[in-house]
């Protein structure tokens, strides 16, 4: 029988997962570089048993690929919640959110509004995050190319994605808002 070594991505997905678990506010930022993609990892860890045992059915993907404002996000965020349309539907996501603990939201592709060339758009995304990390025990994952970090939340864990090397990264995760793991 022949012994396999854990991929980057493998030792990558173990820690996001315990970090998870673990901490009741976690804010992880994943940083990839330009042509890489996370979706396989994040896949990987939403579909982990302690992961789905945990959130139960509050884990929430949005992806932004398409996202051309802030209130796009935030109503696909609505929709993924269940949630009715509303006019305000920020008010409608956080009113949920405060009121149902254990929830893991991911923002999958963030940077193509926050790097937007549109300055209120990227307000806009800093405010979004601003507002979402203030709630007590909602866990946040975003997910942004290169390696320009929103200086709104205060960073749980910076990890610095680099799965096409397919070798082990280091799993002890910063708790200083700016460190990076690579």
């Amino acid at each position: 029988m022949q012994s396999t070594s854990p991929t980057g991505e493998d030792v990558e997905c173990g820690c996001l997962v315990a970090r998870l678990i673990t901490t009741p506010t976690a804010r992880i930022a994943l940083l990839k570089p330009t042509c890489a993609s996370t979706s396989s990892l994040i896949q990987k860890v939403l579909g982990d048993t302690s992961i789905r045992d945990h959130f139960s059915d509050r884990c929430v993907v949005v992806s932004c690929d398409d996202a051309t404002n802030t209130d796009v996000v935030v109503a696909c965020l609505a929709s993924g919640l269940g949630l009715e349309p509303q006019e305000d539907a920020i008010g409608t996501v956080l009113e949920y959110l405060m009121a149902n603990s254990c929830t893991l939201i991911v923002l999958d592709n963030l940077d193509v509004i926050h790097a937007s060339a549109d300055p209120e758009q990227q307000e806009a995304t800093e405010v979004l995050l601003a507002t979402l990390s203030s709630i007590d025990e909602l866990s946040l994952v975003v997910t942004l190319r290169g390696q320009s970090l929103p200086e709104c939340v205060g960073w749980t864990s910076v990890v610095s994605a680099n799965n096409d090397s397919g070798k082990a990264v280091p799993c002890n995760f910063p708790t200083a808002t700016s460190a990076i793991v690579s």
